[in-house]
């Protein structure tokens, strides 16, 4: 039987009775909506739906002891937090584990990381005219910290440079690239991505 209870009413019954089918009705009632709210955050739709499942889960212990003034706008908020938090977890993932370092152009060539719908030859060259739009300090420290997997001591050692300057070629060079990569590439997927090798 179908129950007719307006949103609130229903979490207020399911606070007072612990009655999980009450949550199921309101799943019933915007699984649509909650997975059209995670699709703008998520990548695909099999993440969106895990997300919209995951949220509503969820929703067995907070609203046992808690009711929201409206139930939608609640729902958007809590769907959209999820998502950014499961973003975040990604890229501090990505971020990891000296991904600082990553090799770029191993990367873009075994496709490791990469999954985009863009010309790899494309993004390959463009990092590199990136890279040799940089002064020339600043060219040789991001080279060879980037790309060639070089410690500060090494760099000081081959450049003859103190740590104060390396380090401060190293951030402006990577804040620079971080700005043409991000005037260079619309896709906001691919420059979170080219960005996130770089952080």
């Amino acid at each position: 039987m179908i129950n007719t209870a307006d949103d609130i009413s229903l979490i207020k019954q399911y606070a007072a009775s612990g009655n999980k089918d009450l949550i199921g009705e309101l799943f019933q009632r915007h699984r649509m909506f909650a997975f059209a709210v995670a699709r703008k955050y998520m990548d695909d739709d099999d993440d969106a739906k895990d997300a919209a499942m995951t949220v509503f889960s969820g929703l067995f212990d907070s609203l046992k002891n808690f009711v929201p003034n409206d139930f939608k706008p609640w729902l958007h908020h809590v769907i959209k937090n999820h998502c950014l938090m499961k973003y975040r977890a990604a890229s501090a993932q990505m971020r990891s584990d000296d991904a600082i370092k990553i090799n770029f152009y191993a990367d873009v060539e075994t496709g490791q990381s990469m999954h985009l719908d863009t010309d790899k030859e494309h993004v390959l060259n463009a990092m590199e005219e990136a890279v040799m739009q940089l002064n020339d300090e600043q060219q040789i420290c991001v080279r060879m910290f980037y790309l060639e997997n070089r410690s500060y001591d090494d760099i000081q050692k081959e450049t003859g440079y103190d740590f104060k300057k390396v380090k401060s070629c190293i951030q402006n060079g990577k804040r620079n690239l971080k700005i043409m990569l991000t005037d260079k590439f619309k896709d906001i997927t691919l420059v979170l991505l080219m960005l996130s090798l770089l952080n």
